[in-house]
């Protein structure tokens, strides 16, 4: 504790602002010895330390300065604040606080600081913060700290209060609604100066000449067309004008546009197209019509209905005849309803392999021949044209062979040898 009864051993002199006299504290030169156990269980180091800070603390102070700043918006403020310190603290430097948190030089405040003697052994450190231009977000609790010795020193609070126009915390916000359907918008504005009172306008008109106190709830019992709101805000200072909001009606979805056939197998396509406009609401699911061209003027014909969910406007329509010509087109849903389908386009399936052997095969066995007969598959199972066959067989020994047969045949020869 050597170093400490030395900083100690001088007489300190504070000055304050709010009286011309000179206040003298004598030496402290005394010194609690150390480790001397206290009743808590405590060592005497760790007692002394506490005694050391509580005395800095009431031996070093910041001078007083003023506890409330009101000042209107836009105008410059400065914060000041100065401490008296032994001359060989005289470089530590202030810090500036706003409602407990350290504000950072040139972020909304600019410090500016100046140290200098003011006796034999004595230095006095001065502090501003200023800000040019106040904003309403400039208002709180505004204070100095310095450390000496580890020992954090803080100086009286600063209250500062802007007074301007009102300012807007919650403006109305756009939504889109049910037609007919009730609700409510938000209007929040804050001084001071106070009192702040609120006023409603509907497409630019007032929709009553009594105001409400901040914060304000306006509930709408039902709109059948799009409409406008905005509110205003007013106090001594002036009037404030929110954003304007506009609330939609929710309604079908346009009808879906650009269908495209991206790519078309035997028993595929693959589309893609663009959503309408989604009448307020998100579109989540689209339907579509697949119907054979042969049979488009045919009413009763059966339509193949394919649904899917989106994003993306992307799908596979499945389960298709090859070589087939289909019209297709594609209406969409959101929470509202369906809309129109979108006009419709053709596509046409390429060939693919049969997927149905031939049926009905019969052997005829004479004394040199065997005569294998069979029917050809069935016609929608043929997916394109059908070329021939090709017949394979086995004689007993191993013996493998295979023998083809053109589309205009049913039957094959095989000679016995």
């Amino acid at each position: 504790m050597k170093d400490r009864s030395n900083l100690w051993a001088f007489t300190l002199f504070l000055h304050f602002a709010r009286g011309s006299g000179v206040f003298h504290v004598p030496p402290l030169t005394h010194v609690p010895p150390q480790n001397v156990p206290t009743p808590a269980g405590e060592s005497q180091s760790t007692a002394s330390d506490a005694l050391f800070a509580t005395n800095i603390r009431e031996e070093i102070r910041f001078k007083p300065g003023a506890a409330n700043i009101i000042i209107s918006q836009g105008n410059p403020v400065s914060f000041n604040c100065s401490i008296d310190v032994p001359e060989f603290y005289q470089d530590v430097p202030i810090q500036w606080l706003k409602n407990g948190k350290e504000l950072i030089d040139g972020h909304r405040c600019s410090y500016k600081g100046i140290a200098f003697a003011v006796s034999e052994h004595r230095a006095r450190i001065l502090s501003s913060c200023s800000i040019s231009n106040v904003l309403h977000s400039d208002a709180g609790v505004y204070n100095c700290r310095i450390l000496i010795s580890n020992v954090p020193i803080e100086s009286e609070k600063i209250n500062l209060q802007i007074e301007g126009l009102p300012s807007f915390i919650q403006e109305p916000e756009s939504k889109n609604v049910t037609r007919d359907a009730s609700f409510n918008l938000t209007c929040e504005a804050v001084g001071p100066p106070y009192p702040v009172d609120i006023y409603w306008l509907q497409n630019g008109e007032k929709m009553k000449m009594i105001a409400d106190t901040s914060p304000s709830v306006l509930t709408v019992a039902g709109i059948n067309e799009r409409t406008r709101y905005s509110c205003e805000a007013h106090n001594p200072k002036g009037v404030a004008v929110s954003k304007e909001a506009q609330v939609n009606i929710k309604d079908i979805p346009h009808a879906p546009m650009n269908l495209q056939i991206k790519n078309q197998t035997a028993h595929t396509v693959v589309v893609s197209w663009e959503p309408g406009f989604d009448g307020y609401s998100s579109i989540n699911t689209c339907l579509f019509q697949v119907k054979k061209v042969e049979d488009a003027e045919n009413e009763t014909s059966p339509v193949l209905n394919y649904q899917t969910t989106v994003p993306p406007y992307e799908y596979g329509i499945l389960q298709l005849q090859a070589m087939t010509s289909y019209s297709i087109c594609v209406s969409c849903k959101n929470e509202v309803g369906w809309s129109k389908h979108c006009s419709a386009v053709q596509a046409r399936t390429v060939e693919g392999v049969p997927t149905a052997p031939p049926h009905n095969v019969s052997i005829l066995v004479s004394d040199s021949l065997l005569t294998v007969e069979w029917a050809g598959p069935p016609e929608e199972e043929i997916n394109g044209i059908l070329l021939g066959y090709m017949l394979s067989y086995d004689w007993e020994g191993g013996n493998s062979h295979s023998g083809g047969s053109s589309k205009s045949q049913d039957r094959l020869l095989i000679s016995v040898e």
